[in-house]
């Protein structure tokens, strides 16, 4: 399948940088948009199959319990987050209920389950769409706050971090089984023409340094390849072949070097996985990451 067509594992989008916008200095803040892969808490707050607070998950998380995060740690938006010197952006669904909710510091939309298209996990997740709608009520509110100028500037210095389009690839390869090479680029052109309307309504709404991780290599994942033991391809907690029969429950298995695996269940990497790739982001170089790294735009 054509997965590269998407973007890149670990792509860097630089939409149109403004100079009148993107001013230089230190990042204020961090907007995260995506899956599973970032999702810090969202999911606790929905009516969801797809949720991760519960053991064994968090296990070595500051305090050894679960979070909500898909990762026996810290994911890759703390580890930006910490990059940047910055506290992790809140789930948003944690700070919406309040009626003094602070959107300055950063929020974080991700929730496990998204996809580009909306029939990615329907009913499950916060879609990518909601969360940018969700996203055009935080503007509203920092609009109102700091006044349009005075926002506009914030979000030009910010980070918008998105992680999205694995669980799209993923479902479709396992409905579609038998697609011929034509329709499944077919499909992947479709996702491309959505997440540009997508990208464009961030870009409207202020986004100037977008940081965009694509799919990777999902058909590396225990569950795809279940489907076909060494450490790198087996999950760490999980049951079954490659623990990849079953997720992650508190009956499952786990393994004691976790630090040793790339996966910690049948799609999500460990905490030490997130770590290496974010680390990649921030410091790394074509072709993993282009134009610029994360370190060189954070300073534009």
């Amino acid at each position: 399948m054509a997965v590269a067509s998407v973007i890149a594992c670990c792509s860097l989008v630089i939409m149109a940088l403004m100079a009148a916008a993107a001013t230089a200095g230190s990042v204020p803040a961090v907007y995260v948009f995506g899956d599973s892969l970032a999702d810090v808490g969202n999911n606790n707050h929905l009516l969801t199959l797809l949720k991760a607070d519960f053991s064994h998950n968090g296990m070595d998380y500051a305090g050894g319990k679960a979070t909500g995060r898909f990762s026996n740690g810290k994911n890759s938006a703390d580890f930006l987050a910490d990059k940047l010197g910055l506290a992790t952006s809140p789930p948003y669904l944690a700070l919406s209920s309040s009626s003094n909710a602070n959107y300055v510091n950063g929020v974080s939309f991700a929730s496990g389950g998204a996809g580009v298209s909306n029939a990615t996990n329907k009913n499950q997740c916060i879609t990518f769409d909601k969360q940018i709608e969700y996203y055009s009520g935080v503007y509203s509110s920092l609009a109102r706050s700091l006044g349009q100028a005075q926002a506009a500037t914030h979000l030009a210095r910010s980070i918008f971090a998105i992680t999205i389009g694995s669980n799209d690839i993923i479902h479709y390869a396992k409905a579609n089984n038998a697609a011929t090479p034509s329709q499944q680029q077919q499909y992947v052109d479709a996702l491309i023409q959505s997440l540009s309307g997508q990208l464009q309504s961030l870009y409207n709404l202020g986004a100037r340094k977008v940081l965009f991780l694509g799919t990777g290599p999902v058909g590396c994942t225990p569950s795809l390849r279940e489907m076909s033991s060494a450490k790198a391809k087996a999950a760490c907690c999980g049951l079954g072949d490659m623990n990849a029969k079953i997720a992650c429950t508190p009956l499952s298995s786990y393994c004691a070097n976790r630090s040793d695996h790339v996966f910690w269940d049948f799609y999500h990497p460990t905490e030490a996985t997130a770590q290496k790739l974010t680390a990649t982001a921030f410091d790394g170089s074509a072709p993993f990451i282009f134009p610029i790294n994360v370190r060189q735009l954070s300073a534009i």
